[in-house]
């Protein structure tokens, strides 16, 4: 049953940047050659638009915050839409199904695999608890996040992020917050 099922949505919520509406989504199979096969997670809005139409209008704060990387503001980020666009595409034909009440089916399609976590989107959007959930079973995983230096930021997406830092300020004050950076 793991090879019929391409990915499933475990989260449906509040962002945790803004409140807005968000979902998350893994994929289990990806062609990326700089990550290989790994479990690959997208942290989307749930607005009825694609990721490439939020990108190009701000409306991408909720799912990737005060990134100074949003194209939006004049960044250079290296998601171009099409990616998280496919994604939510496939979301949207009904390809996914909402596991986001069996957490327990999850560790099965995890175990023992690589997760992404953020492939789309900073990670501190979805809840603590739900990623820790998520990444109970799985053999490794990577993150980043650029939401380290909020007020809200919750120190626990820490325990399974590195922090996102831009210059050396960054890199001691993530530091200083006993954040693994990159």
């Amino acid at each position: 049953m793991k090879t019929k099922i391409k990915g499933f949505i475990f989260y449906k919520g509040s962002s945790q940047i803004d409140g807005s509406p968000i979902m998350g989504i893994a994929t289990l199979h990806s062609k990326n050659s700089k990550t290989g096969d790994m479990v690959q997670t997208w942290i989307l809005n749930d607005n009825g638009l694609s990721p490439f139409e939020n990108m190009k209008n701000g409306d991408d704060y909720s799912v990737c915050g005060n990134c100074k990387h949003r194209r939006h503001t004049g960044g250079a980020c290296y998601v171009d839409g099409k990616a998280p666009t496919y994604v939510w595409k496939s979301y949207m034909k009904g390809n996914y199904p909402d596991y986001t009440l069996s957490p327990n089916y999850w560790e099965t399609l995890v175990e023992d695999r690589e997760i992404r976590v953020g492939a789309y989107g900073d990670p501190f959007a979805i809840p603590y608890e739900v990623w820790a959930r998520l990444l109970k079973t799985a053999r490794k995983h990577t993150g980043y996040t650029h939401q380290w230096q909020l007020d809200s930021f919750d120190s626990r997406i820490g325990e399974i992020c590195m922090a996102s830092v831009d210059n050396e300020q960054e890199y001691t004050q993530a530091k200083k917050q006993g954040m693994r950076t990159f």
